[in-house]
């Protein structure tokens, strides 16, 4: 899978647990996270990104240089059984 492709994987947008993606389209850099509650998750990255507080300082500083408007959130894979969610979070990022 390419940068291009993640524009065609599912927003996040519900409660479900599984493995996202942040991608940045301007510079083509990626964030693969896991959540218990995808959408949860991503209200969180938001609310800490736009109040310059997020602890991921990579993606803090790419979020003040390009603004929101460049970052996507997609699910890359629902997981049902949460215990396995750091297993397969863990062979996304090997796979990127």
């Amino acid at each position: 899978m390419n940068i291009t492709e993640f524009t065609n994987l599912p927003n996040v947008n519900n409660s479900k647990s599984g493995i996202y993606v942040i991608f940045n389209t301007e510079n083509d850099k990626l964030y693969i996270g896991s959540a218990v509650n995808l959408s949860r998750r991503r209200v969180h990255h938001l609310n800490h990104l736009k109040r310059g507080i997020h602890a991921n300082q990579h993606l803090q500083r790419a979020y003040n240089k390009y603004s929101k408007d460049v970052f996507h959130f997609k699910v890359l894979e629902y997981v049902e059984d949460t215990n396995l969610l750091v297993v397969h979070e863990q062979i996304w990022i090997n796979k990127f």
